[in-house]
């Protein structure tokens, strides 16, 4: 077999191995080493393809879309620097339990360190951030060479969904040629005679590639597709439930945290996890008499179970001091990930008396507080329907505690609601959220960035019946991405998306806007542009830096026209002034991709964020 026959055989029996296993989109950026790559992706029907000329926006966009459709989304790219833009995604990935594939094309290595054009060492690229690593060597001719292709797609599609779900990486070498010779056309005798001129060459013809046959042949065993959530978490043990429920019917001032879950942590990972997820937490909690704690990326904080319960305003009310001390808890019992506002974790460290249990069936070592809580790696669901079946219907916690909780939330959304009315928040970012929530239909999907949009919308985001899921990237927390990881999130979810972004988080991933296959997904994009990062104006070393060294190294302005860069993308632009405007943007949405920016006054919205909590601190004083 010649080598460009066999770099496609090999291609196409990984590509065949991943579709096998679950593979369902793959984001491709335009590359010569990785044709093969390509060619056997673009030519299997059951993918869909997206094509992306900034290999970090493809990244990106495959995290989203993995992380709304909890399968594998492949990364395939050509040598070189290619790869080193997939970086920031893969490490988004590792510490979120994203399940990510990469394929990077390289050189053989009889190129490697000889100067050659568009060769770096690309060995474990990602260092420590994957979850498995294979520098495949390339293509050789026999029929184990076909089989080990196959398997190292296998192997890899396993690898990223568990057991601890993360980014796997295939470094892949292709030699020259790299795909089979076009057929020869004969050519035409010279006619005798006086001749013109010669005519000018017309384009290349593109090869013509024998179609796809399976790499094993007929009769090549075929395994079963993995599950969508590669496996089944363990059932909670009965000695650990009974031993669980002592201790809450022996604490009756506890706590449930709801916080933020990752793609996979419900199993199964199916349209009926997070609803079941709701429905468990909300009878543990109310077996208990404990508070809920929820965030709204947690799933608890909007839906149509039992919220009665529920404390949205928690982070107004961790502000006030002295109503923070003197709630002490028992026991805290946190689902998913730690919370985003550090009031938690330092409401959590003042209190260390409180036993705190920890339950991850993922199990991430997150434990900012150092508190030392138990691990618990199991089906959460089954552990939260356990506890409520055995706790006693008498040993429902102390009713002071929770009306407690409940007196204090509701004083916070009161001060929340009056400093949310538009003609009171003008200029701020406080009526955007009341306004989204109450316009988002059911099973409306919400990504929102890092920095403030994912603080506001804790902040001013009340708890609604509607089933509205949150994403947000809080694996390493950063801005990077943020755009392309929502139109990944709206084409694996398939339905209507909404992203609430900063300015300078939809500036930082505008090449976002150019992804070839993303006018598939249906994503309305809001920019709260407030001029620069907001987020420093809110630290305390704010105040002590002097005000054009602030604006120039921490605010950062970018000045830059947000309807110009939408335009230069062909992507449709609205400005929106008011509350009226943007319940009606939201309610009559085209389909496809929409930018609607709102201006917001910074000095303004650092007053009207220290009002709230001030006002907050003086209600719960009362």
């Amino acid at each position: 077999m010649d080598t460009g026959s066999l770099n496609l055989a090999w291609a196409r029996g990984l590509v065949d191995a991943l579709i096998e296993a679950g593979l369902g989109h793959a984001c491709i950026s335009p590359g010569s080493r990785s044709t093969p790559l390509t060619l056997a992706l673009v030519e299997r029907p059951e993918l869909t393809t997206s094509v992306h000329i900034d290999e970090r926006s493809a990244a990106f966009f495959a995290l989203g879309q993995a992380r709304a459709s909890g399968r594998p989304a492949l990364l395939v790219c050509t040598s070189g620097s290619a790869g080193a833009h997939y970086l920031p995604a893969i490490i988004e990935a590792s510490q979120d339990r994203v399940p990510l594939i990469a394929l990077t094309a390289d050189r053989p290595p009889e190129l490697r360190d000889t100067g050659a054009w568009q060769t770096i060492d690309q060995i474990k690229l990602f260092g420590g951030f994957t979850r498995w690593f294979c520098e495949a060597g390339a293509p050789f001719e026999a029929a184990f060479g076909l089989r080990y292709a196959r398997d190292l797609g296998l192997r890899a599609a396993a690898s990223a969904l568990g057991p601890i779900p993360g980014p796997v990486h295939l470094n892949l070498a292709f030699r020259e040629p790299l795909l089979p010779e076009p057929p020869t056309t004969p050519t035409q005798p010279e006619p005798t005679g006086i001749r013109g001129p010669a005519p000018r060459p017309g384009p290349a013809a593109a090869p013509t590639i024998a179609p796809f046959e399976p790499a094993l042949g007929a009769g090549a065993p075929k395994r079963s597709r993995l599950p969508r959530a590669g496996r089944a978490f363990a059932p909670p043990d009965p000695t650990l439930l009974d031993a669980i429920a002592e201790g809450i019917a022996a604490a009756p001032r506890g706590l449930i945290l709801a916080g933020r879950l990752g793609p996979l942590e419900l199993a199964p990972t199916t349209s009926a996890g997070l609803p079941a997820y709701r429905e468990a937490l909300a009878a543990l909690a109310a077996a208990s008499g404990y508070p809920i704690l929820a965030e709204p990326a947690g799933g608890l904080r909007f839906g149509p179970h039992d919220r009665s319960r529920v404390i949205a305003g928690y982070e107004a009310c961790l502000r006030a001091a002295a109503w923070r001390d003197a709630q002490a808890p028992q026991l805290v019992l946190r689902f998913g990930a730690s919370f985003t506002w550090k009031q938690v974790a330092g409401y959590l460290a003042a209190h260390p008396g409180a036993e705190q249990l920890l339950v991850d069936p993922l199990e991430r070592w997150d434990d900012p507080t150092r508190s030392g809580g138990r691990r618990i790696g199991c089906d959460p669901i089954a552990l939260a329907r356990g506890l409520a079946e055995r706790l006693p219907s008498a040993a429902a916690g102390d009713p002071g505690w929770l009306d407690a909780w409940r007196r204090a939330d509701a004083a916070a959304g009161e001060v929340v609601a009056a400093l949310a009315e538009p003609t009171v928040a003008a200029g701020s970012v406080a009526w955007v959220y009341p306004c989204l929530i109450a316009a988002l239909p059911d099973g409306a999907l919400l990504q929102v960035a890092n920095s403030m949009a994912v603080r506001d919308l804790d902040s001013f985001a009340p708890a609604v019946e509607r089933d509205i899921q949150v994403l947000v990237n809080r694996g390493a927390a950063g801005i990077d991405g943020t755009l392309s990881s929502a139109l990944g999130a709206a084409l694996g979810a398939g339905r209507p998306t909404t992203l609430v972004t900063g300015d300078l988080a939809f500036l930082h991933d505008l090449n976002g806007l150019g992804a070839v296959g993303a006018e598939a997904a249906d994503l309305q994009v809001i920019v709260l542009n407030d001029a620069g990062g907001g987020i420093f104006a809110h630290l305390p070393s704010a105040a002590s830096v002097d005000p054009e060294t602030f604006a120039r190294y921490f605010r950062t302005p970018p000045g830059a026209d947000i309807a110009a860069a939408c335009a230069t993308y062909g992507v449709a632009h609205r400005r929106i002034a008011g509350a009226e405007a943007l319940a009606q943007a939201l309610r009559q949405r085209p389909r496809g991709l929409q930018v609607l920016e709102i201006a917001i006054d910074l000095e303004a919205n650092t007053r009207l964020h220290r009002r709230l909590w001030q006002a907050a601190a003086r209600q719960l004083s009362d």
